[in-house]
């Protein structure tokens, strides 16, 4: 007998194999971690190498798409730029009315 072939669900057997334990799916593509039922897609705001056994969260303040493959996916929410945009803008206006002030 060739052994057991366990192309199926996408499991996957080396040559010779004589049990369906030696069934193993095949690792994770970037972007995906392993689960018991095979590779999941690493949801919004986490990222993955290849390989993985799960997603790792973008840094605080940062988001990234679905599937994301490394922490350079990871980009700070439009969001909150335009929030800190604000900040500094109010911020410039109320120096700049001080500045006029002590003229």
């Amino acid at each position: 007998s060739s052994g057991i072939n366990a192309e199926y669900g996408g499991k996957v057997s080396a040559a010779g194999s004589t049990s369906a334990d030696d069934c193993t799916f095949e690792s994770c593509n970037a972007g995906e971690y392993m689960t018991d039922s095979g590779c999941q897609q690493c949801g919004e705001n986490t990222f993955s190498s290849a390989g993985a056994s799960s997603c790792t969260s973008c840094p605080d303040g940062k988001v990234s798409a679905a599937g994301s493959t490394s922490a350079g996916d990871c980009v700070f929410a439009p969001e909150s730029k335009g929030r800190d945009l604000k900040i500094s803008i109010s911020l410039l206006l109320a120096l700049s009315a001080a500045m006029m002030i002590f003229r």
